[in-house]
């Protein structure tokens, strides 16, 4: 039930909740409610190493002012940003078999606030290249074999020359993640 209520009503619920603790309960629990908006700052917060840019590669200028290797990301990045989202760009990954310098850096992490819980998300713009799509069936393999799902903690969207980025998908999708419904078991359906 708890899942499927709002942002508002899952947070009045908890600290209605918490209110009717007594109080010599509430010192020894030494909770600190903290609100969405405050969980999904201090984590858009963390201090993290970005990818470099290569010398002469084209960087694109996101709305937040954050450098950006495509302009589709630029124009995913403005979705979230548009849907309040908590979001982290080209943050270091470590998975399994994988040496301490040598993270993958999925496009962005998401923080779906509602349950607590990181979202990858990996757009593919360049589908017409071979040596990049066999580079990045790979990389989707690697995150499987690392519990990261797609369609589950995993997120994909793809573009090439003749299909160009659907926003409206990526719309929907960024959605889901902000009203709690996507970690909730919406996934995809």
């Amino acid at each position: 039930m708890l899942k499927k209520a709002g942002k508002s009503n899952y947070e009045n619920i908890l600290v209605t909740a918490y209110g009717m603790v007594p109080g010599r309960i509430r010192e020894l629990l030494d909770l600190e409610l903290e609100s969405d908006q405050e969980y999904g700052r201090r984590w858009a917060s963390q201090p993290y190493k970005k990818r470099k840019f290569r010398e002469g590669e084209k960087v694109y200028i996101s709305r937040r002012g954050e450098k950006m290797h495509s302009k589709s990301e630029c124009l995913i990045s403005g979705i979230f940003d548009d849907l309040g989202l908590f979001y982290l760009y080209e943050r270091p990954l470590l998975l399994e078999g994988h040496e301490p310098d040598d993270p993958v850096f999925p496009d962005f992490t998401i923080l779906d606030v509602v349950n607590r819980k990181e979202i990858f998300w990996e757009h593919f713009g360049m589908m017409d290249n071979q040596h990049y799509v066999q580079k990045n069936m790979k990389k989707i393999m690697e995150y499987q074999r690392n519990g990261i799902k797609v369609g589950e903690n995993l997120i994909v969207t793809f573009e090439s020359l003749e299909d160009p980025i659907d926003l409206e998908l990526v719309e929907m999708l960024a959605g889901k993640i902000a009203s709690g419904l996507w970690s909730a078991g919406g996934g995809f359906a």
